[in-house]
C-alpha cells in the first residue's frame, strides 16, 4: 500500500468478472448448442452476481477510503462487442470468419446476453458512478459497428482468441485493434481533465493558503503593536504608581529635632 500513498488519480474498471462473464463464456458459449436463456442455473447465477455488484463497489470503495483516498477516480465501463454494422445485433450479421462457436449461437440468445448481461452491466456502473463520484469513461457504444461480427472488428472470436493466447478466454474481449481504438482516446481526455483539474485545485489551495498566511501574519504584527502599546502603558501605569506611592509615604513623614 506504500506504493500508493499520495495517489492522485486512479484508473480502473470492474464488474465483468464479479458477475461470472468469463464462467458465461466457458460454461455457456462453449457449451455447444446450449440455450443460454433457458438455462436456469445460470440465469440465476447470473442475476445473483448482478445483484451483489453494488456490494463489491462498496467494498472496494470501503477499502480505498481505509487504504488509498485517491484525489480522483477514473472508472471505465464496457463497450458492447455485440453490435456490428449499422447498430445491429451480430445475429443479423453472420461473419465470414465465424467459427462453429458463434454460428451456433441463436438469436434469442444473441438478444438476451445483449440486454441481461451488457446492458445491466454498464447500469451497475453508471449508477456506482453516480454513487461514487466516479468519472465515468462511456466506451459503451465506442465499439458499435465493429462488433465481434465484423473480421475487422474490435474483440476476439474464438478462432483468434485461440491464435492470439492460446486459449479460449480471449473471447468477447478487445483485441489490440480494439483497445487502442476504444480506451485510448476516451481515457487520455479523462485522465487530461482530472490533471488539469488537481493542478486547478492546488493552485486554488495554494491561494487560498497564502491568503490565510498573510492574514495570519497580519494579525500576529498588529498583535505586536497592541502587545508592544500594552507593555508601555502597563509600565507608564507601573511608574507613576510607584511615585503616588512614594509621594504617599513622605507625606505622612513627620520630622523631629
Amino acid at each position: 500500500n506504500k506504493r500508493y500513498e499520495d495517489l492522485d488519480i486512479l484508473v480502473a474498471d470492474g464488474g465483468g468478472n464479479d458477475i461470472g462473464f468469463g464462467n458465461l463464456v466457458g460454461d455457456g458459449l462453449l457449451s455447444f448448442f446450449r440455450e443460454l436463456r433457458t438455462d436456469r442455473a445460470l440465469n440465476q447465477e447470473l442475476n445473483r452476481a448482478l445483484n451483489n455488484l453494488p456490494d463489491v463497489y462498496e467494498s472496494f470503495m470501503n477499502f480505498l477510503t481505509a487504504e488509498v483516498t485517491p484525489s480522483k477516480i477514473i472508472w471505465m465501463n464496457y463497450p458492447n462487442p455485440l453490435i456490428g454494422e449499422g447498430g445491429r445485433l451480430c445475429y443479423q450479421h453472420p461473419s465470414l470468419c465465424w467459427g462453429i462457436l458463434e454460428n451456433q449461437i441463436s438469436n434469442e440468445d444473441w438478444v438476451y446476453i445483449n440486454e441481461n448481461i451488457f446492458n445491466k452491466l454498464n447500469q451497475r456502473v453508471e449508477q456506482a458512478a453516480t454513487l461514487y463520484g466516479w468519472d465515468l469513461v462511456d466506451v459503451s457504444k465506442k465499439a458499435n459497428n465493429f462488433g465481434i461480427c465484423n473480421c475487422e472488428g474490435y474483440f476476439n472470436t474464438l478462432g483468434q482468441s485461440i491464435l492470439a493466447q492460446g486459449d479460449e478466454r480471449g473471447t468477447f474481449h478487445p483485441n489490440e485493434r480494439g483497445f487502442n481504438a476504444i480506451y485510448k482516446e476516451a481515457v487520455y481526455k479523462k485522465l487530461d481533465e482530472n490533471v488539469s483539474s488537481i493542478f486547478k485545485e492546488r493552485k486554488m489551495l495554494a491561494i487560498k493558503k497564502a491568503k490565510e498566511a498573510a492574514k495570519a501574519k497580519m494579525y500576529l504584527e498588529n498583535f505586536k503593536k497592541k502587545n508592544t502599546t500594552l507593555i508601555s502603558n502597563q509600565s507608564d501605569f507601573t511608574n507613576k504608581v510607584k511615585v503616588v506611592k512614594k509621594g504617599s509615604i513622605n507625606s505622612n513623614l513627620k520630622v523631629t529635632e
